[in-house]
Order: C-alpha cells, then structure tokens, then sequence
C-alpha cells in the first residue's frame, strides 16, 4: 500500500507550480536541518510499508577505461560466480544484462552465455561506452530478494574520471548469519580485483544499499561525476572494511603511521598482499574493523568515521529524503522532525557559509 500523499511527497512544492494550499502550515527551517529520513519513514508507515532489510554491498573505484574492463569482463564473470556456488545454496547465474553508451538510451537483453558477453564486451568498446549492468538471479522460483547486481559505470567524455564498480546483493542471498562469511568473501574478491582491475579504493558494507552509490554519497548527494574525479585521494564512505590507495594514506599520516594508528583505535589494518619483489598496488592498504560484518555497531561505525576522517569528501550535508543509512549525522544536521502526518516543511536553501564545500579541499 502507498503512503498517503495529502500534503504532497517530496515535502516541498516546486517554484513557479500551483498554490501551495498547506502554505500557512508548514514550518520553515534550513534544508540541512530537516530529518527527512524520519518524515520518509512515517509517510512510509502510514501506508503501511516499512524500512527493507540491509544487504551486502561493495563499492570500488578503479583506474581503468571501459574498453580495458571489457578485456577482463570474462575473468570478473568467473569469480562472481565462484563466490556465489561458495557462499549460497540458492543456484543463481547470469540473467539479464544492458549495457549503457552515450547518447542512446540502456539497452538490455536476457542472458544467453557467451554471446551476451561478447555483446557486453563490444558495448564497452565502443566509442561513448559508459557501463554495463549484470544481474544474477536464481535459476529456479526464489524469494524475489535473492539475487546480485553487478555495475560498471564511467562518464568517459570527463577527462581523468574513474571507474565505478559496484556489487550489491538482494537482502535474502544471504539471510542472517551467512552474511558475515559472504563480506569476507566479497573482501577476498576484492583484495584479488586490485591488480587486475586497478583498483584504487572501494569499501564492503552491510546497509540500504542499492544501485552504484555508496550509503555515503547517497547520504551526501556526491554523484559519480564528482566522486570519480576525486577518489585518487579521497574514500567513498567509512566502512566495515575498505581499501586505501597513496593518495588515501598521504592524507593518514602515511603508510606506516596508519598501521601503526590502526591497533590504537581498535582496528586491524595491513598491507594488501603481493607477488614476491612486486611494489606497491593500486590500493595499499586494507583497513577493517574486527570481528564479523553483522558485528559492526554505531559505536564501530563512529569510530571509523573518526579514524577516516582526513581521507573523506569534504562536503557537507544539505538534504537526504529516503530510507535510513548506516551514517553518522554532522553536528547540527538532520535533527529537526516534522510530523508524518502533515504537511512537510518549507525548506530554505543553504546561505554560502552553510553551503556545500568542495570534496576537492
């Protein structure tokens, strides 16, 4: 059933729209202090509807073009099915698949072996490739929420830009306590992916995760356009587990100041493992709270942030209308709520001082 949508949804009539007739009745306060997420779950309540579970998610950026990702489509393939025959009874394969060039609208297609990837392969070469999407689903009738996405995105016309890859998992692949031995075994995926791929960053979660972005960036607006032109030296969140690159640890202090600071605030961190006599990777350092992903609590959570903090966006908060995140709010954001039951509030844009900062600071 539908939440109710009397006072309208989003909470806010648009400019140069019809007259507002809850006008006289809705509280005005600055954008970045509403708690939209509150109001969004109450609407949600009323009709009936209700936060969905969390789910496995990995967020990776990687120094690659999309016709290199298509040389090594093949390979990634393999090893998304390995982890799956590994950590879930639930036979899924490959099931749909669109591959997304500039200009023209996603095309998509059912899955027919290896003449799908070759014609994902030659979407990735050609000239405006963006990106592909995989879905993997069950091969016989499953609950509707077992199944992986995987997504490969980059603006090629951007110079410098870098790739996104995303995993993000259906909230019953892996109910309950089988979770936890699948984010160490998407970690391992993604530790083996630093060479091949070029991974420079990325982080393993257990949120509301959906689609390309991390609870982060949905948390603070910062699309891929912004986040891939930066992520040489800043992170996509802080996470149960995420990836460091050099640019990452010249902003902690360096390598070895960071694991030696790791231990301190009660986090294991360590060199990615390498090929005898090879030099650093891509993405150096893996630093991860202890303990299983289920284990990962606010207070973990907070204390990740804090420990990360130099390394992340420097943005700040302007507005999230949407289901909860794993997030740790910024002092004075998102606190003020609004009953669910009536009209949402006017919402003032930010002044320049409160105004979003630029994640290249």
């Amino acid at each position: 059933m539908a939440a109710p949508t009397t006072h309208g949804d989003p909470p806010q009539a648009e400019a140069g729209g019809p007259p507002d007739p809850w006008a006289d009745q809705r509280v005005e306060m600055p954008a970045h202090e509403f708690d939209a997420v509150a109001y969004h779950v109450g609407r949600m309540a009323l009709g009936g509807m209700h936060p969905p579970p969390p789910s496995l998610g990995a967020f990776l950026t990687a120094d690659l073009t999309c016709a290199e990702f298509a040389a090594r489509l093949g390979d990634v393939l393999a090893d998304l099915a390995e982890v799956l025959a590994r950590t879930t009874d639930v036979r899924l394969r490959a099931w749909e698949a669109t591959r997304v060039v500039a200009g023209s609208p996603p095309r998509s297609r059912r899955w027919r072996g290896p003449a799908t990837r070759r014609w994902l392969e030659e979407g990735l070469a050609a000239d405006g490739a963006e990106g592909i999407i995989v879905t993997f689903e069950a091969t016989a009738p499953a609950d509707v929420d077992q199944f992986l996405v995987l997504n490969v995105f980059r603006f090629g016309s951007i110079p410098g830009v870098l790739t996104d890859i995303s995993l993000v998992a259906g909230p019953q692949l892996w109910p309950g306590p089988a979770v936890d031995d699948a984010a160490e075994q998407v970690l391992r995926l993604a530790e083996s992916w630093v060479d091949p791929l070029r991974i420079l960053t990325g982080g393993i979660t257990y949120d509301r995760v959906e689609g390309i972005d991390s609870p982060f960036e949905q948390w603070y607006g910062l699309n891929h356009a912004t986040r891939a032109g930066i992520a040489r030296d800043r992170l996509r969140g802080y996470h149960w587990a995420n990836l460091l690159g050099p640019g990452h640890l010249a902003r902690l202090g360096g390598r070895d100041a960071l694991l030696a600071a790791a231990a301190v605030h009660g986090f294991d961190a360590r060199l990615l493992s390498r090929g005898p006599g090879e030099g650093p990777g891509p993405a150096e350092v893996l630093v991860r709270a202890r303990g299983p992903i289920t284990a990962f609590d606010d207070a973990r959570l907070a204390a990740m942030k804090g420990f990360l903090a130099p390394a992340l966006p420097t943005v700040r908060y302007s507005g999230y209308y949407g289901w909860p995140l794993r997030i740790v709010k910024d002092p004075g954001t998102a606190f003020r709520t609004v009953p669910p039951d009536g009209p949402g509030p006017r919402l003032l844009p930010q002044t320049p001082a409160e105004g979003s900062s630029s994640p290249h600071e």
